[in-house]
């Protein structure tokens, strides 16, 4: 779904997802955020995008 992040970037956009699965439905998807939301939402699990693919 997306890549763990090792560091903080406010250049990506980061995901929550809604579950603990490795595919899951995305609860939020938020781009070039501050550096202080891209640490609450690593710590909440979130995911750093490169490319986000969408399939329908």
């Amino acid at each position: 779904m997306g890549i763990e992040p090792t560091y903080l970037n406010e250049k990506y956009g980061y995901i929550i997802p809604s579950g603990e699965e490795e595919t899951s439905k995305v609860k939020i998807f938020k781009e070039k955020i501050t550096a202080e939301i891209a640490e609450l939402y690593i710590a909440q699990g979130g995911l750093g995008t490169v490319v986000c693919l969408y399939i329908s």
